[in-house]
Formats: structure tokens, sequence, C-alpha cells
């Protein structure tokens, strides 16, 4: 669990987002929330999935630390109705080339 509460404090400081802020958006208390994230309470799975709803990631990000890959590519592209779509759209496709070759590398490495 504390991989967990270490992905949560990861994320709600990349967001700037305080226990008071992530307390409001779930509708659990500043204190409860406190507990949670120190380890002492322990974190449901119902808990979990409140606060990647409330920090804007996957379920998956707060387990294991990494989003899914379609999530990432969503995040990558972008919004398609602007004008920096297709900009975007290379970006994205740049970035999962990036991250195959380097996951190939890992595998012929080992």
């Amino acid at each position: 669990m504390k991989n967990v509460i270490d992905n949560i404090n990861k994320v709600m400081l990349e967001k700037g987002y305080t226990q008071e802020m992530l307390a409001q958006k779930v509708d659990l208390s500043r204190p409860y929330i406190s507990l949670m994230l120190s380890g002492k309470r322990g974190l449901s799975i119902e808990n979990i999935k409140k606060f990647s709803e409330a920090l804007e990631v996957s379920f998956q990000m707060l387990m294991n630390g990494q989003e899914s890959k379609e999530k990432y590519a969503i995040k990558m592209r972008g919004d398609f109705s602007s004008r920096n779509a297709q900009s975007s759209i290379r970006k994205a496709i740049i970035e999962m080339e990036n991250y195959a070759l380097n996951k190939e590398h890992e595998i012929i490495e080992k």
C-alpha cells in the first residue's frame, strides 16, 4: 500500500493539490485523508478510485505509478478540435515510438 500512497502524494504534488483540496473533491475530511496518506489508516479500493477521479489520473497510475498506454496516447494527442491537432498527433507518435524503442533496448540488454 506504501507504493499507492507514494503515487497519490506524487500526483498531488505534481498537480499542486493540498490534502484539503483532495478532501473537498472526494467528500472526505482532511484529517481522514491525512491518516490514509500517512499510512495510519487503510486505503480502500473505493477511495483509491475516488482519488484517481479527483486527481484526473487513471486508477492504474495510482496503483503502479504508470498510466495505461491508452490514457498516455489520449493525453499526448491533445484536443483534436484544436489548431494544434496534427502537431499533437505527431508528438504522440514520436513519444510512443521512443517509448517502444526504449522498451526494446531494455529487453535486449536483459
